[in-house]
Parts: C-alpha cells; structure tokens; sequence
C-alpha cells in the first residue's frame, strides 16, 4: 500500500535490517490513485507509563521533567542501583529477572518492570529465560535510552524530514511507524483482493483438519496437501506446493500425519501461549491530558 505522504516519489522503511523501497508512483501502485482510503498513514510514536498518576516517557528519558515527577530521591535511588548493577552484574544471565536489572538496575526493575511484564504473560521473571530478553528488548538498556534522549536534542528534526528508515534505532525507541488508514485488518483485506485479483482463491471459515506428508522429488519429507473442513461441515484436500503455518506449533504437530520425533513433541507439547483478549472502551472524557489541556496522543500507555 502507498504512503499518505507528499513529497518525493519514493520511500523506504527498515525492519528487522530489511529495506524495502514503497515506491509511490510505480504502476503496481495505479490501482490506488481513485481510491485514498487505500493507504498507509506516518505517525508519530507516542507510548508512556503511566505510573503514581502521572505519564512518563516510554522507555524512561533522561529529563527535568521525569526527575519532577520521579522525585530527586528516586531519581538518586534508580541511579545508584544501575551503577551497582553494572559493577557487580549478575552473571549467568540465566533469567528475564537477571536480565532487565543487568541493563536498568534493580530499583528500576522493580518500579517498573516486574509487574508489567508479569501481568503480560503470567509467568514470574525469575522463571523466563534471558534469551527471551535478548528477542524481546534487543539492545535497549538504560544507557542507550540516556544516550538517544540526548542525540534527539542535538539532531531535532521536523516530521516532515525525518528518515522513516531509522536505520540503526533500537525498536523500542522508534519515533514513528507506518500505519493502514483503517487498521491492521485493512492489510489482509487488501492482501485478500490481490489474491483474488491475480487468480488465487480465499477460503473464510475453514480449518486446516489435516496436513498429509509425502516425498518430494528430491525424496525429502513435505507438505503435499492439506484437509480443510469448511463451515458446513465438509472435508476437502487441497494441494500445496507451500504451507505457511500460524497455528500453536503443538496443533501443528499433531495434525501431521507422520511420525514425530518424541522430544520434539515433548518440547512443543510444553510450550506455553498466552492468550491476548483486547477490549474497547469508546469514552467521552478522559482525566488524563496532555500539559496544554489537549486529549492524550498516546499510541499506547
């Protein structure tokens, strides 16, 4: 989908170090010329903490304002726990736990951490892995929010010019993203209608009862069909070529019909999934403003 956005004809984005140009002219994009609800919003990245009923910055910046609203005595307290962390790190780093006080002290952690995290995925920091750290927070750490705070007053930019590539930018400090006009459901939509549009086939309401195994050419083990069992009840096999997956990987294995290995089943069998239930709440007023009166521009608090 093109960007919303005036300017040259070309744009790029960087994820997870892949470039991809959105080339805003090219024919592949004609289509979307009549209709401009068809495309991809630049927003600015706004998340906060909302914490001792004030908002903090999302991560934590280095400012007056967060020492105000911390306390000089918290500040001092969160300070010296991150240099005791750093001078005496916990070492494996076997836990979430051992992990996040490594890189923002134990005060901190405690502060801010611990509960959030425990109340996302229901399980205890000292019982998550520190690799799950590693994928999940990457290179963000207190010192690298302290050091982005202090880039972002020197290089201060109009939204307008900033590069949407970000390249180098930890995740977690990102100042703007891409956005469908109408949702992350409009993507699929509009992946939907290419499908149909280029000769593909769309089936709602079906399950995937059954992948069926076979050799491939080369004698290698694949996916050569699938059983789908539609809303009325009926089974059908479809051949494949590829199977993208996005089902529990446990589901996945038992719908197999070949052997699995036992201790690959025993390590998917235990894997554990987190159930994630959004609920929508349409309000007429918030407490919670901006400094100026306006309402919250929060993406995310």
């Amino acid at each position: 989908m093109p960007i919303e956005k005036e300017g040259t004809s070309e744009a790029s984005i960087q994820y997870r170090n892949q470039r991809p140009a959105l080339p805003r002219e090219a024919a592949a994009f004609r289509t979307f010329a009549q209709d401009k609800d068809r495309v991809l919003l630049l927003r600015p990245q706004k998340s906060r903490i909302y914490f001792m009923r004030q908002v903090f910055d999302d991560p934590l910046s280095l400012s007056g304002k967060t020492v105000r609203r911390l306390g000089l005595m918290r500040t001092l307290q969160i300070g010296l726990s991150y240099l005791q962390a750093r001078l005496f790190p916990r070492r494996p780093e076997s836990t979430l736990e051992d992990f996040l006080i490594d890189r923002f002290g134990k005060r901190l952690f405690l502060l801010f951490f611990k509960s959030y995290t425990e109340k996302v995925w229901g399980v205890p920091c000292n019982e998550i892995s520190a690799v799950w750290g590693v994928q999940r927070i990457k290179g963000l750490s207190l010192k690298s929010a302290v050091t982005h705070f202090f880039k972002s007053l020197f290089h201060r930019k109009s939204r307008e010019s900033v590069d949407i590539k970000q390249k180098g930018t930890d995740t977690s400090l990102i100042e703007q993203f891409l956005y469908p006009k109408y949702g992350p459901g409009q993507l699929w939509e509009e992946v939907a209608r290419l499908t149909v549009q280029s000769g593909g086939e769309v089936r709602l309401k079906c399950q995937a009862v059954a992948l069926n195994v076979a050799p491939g050419p080369d004698g290698a083990q694949r996916i050569a069909s699938v059983q789908v069992r539609d809303s009325q009840n009926e089974t059908h096999t479809l051949r494949a070529d590829y199977v993208f997956s996005t089902m529990p990987i446990q589901h996945l294995l038992r719908r197999m019909n070949t052997p699995i290995a036992s201790e690959i089943s025993t390590i998917a069998e235990g894997l554990v999934y987190r159930g994630f239930i959004t609920v929508d709440l349409l309000v007429d007023r918030l407490l919670l403003q901006e400094e100026d009166g306006s309402p919250i521009k929060d993406n995310w608090i």
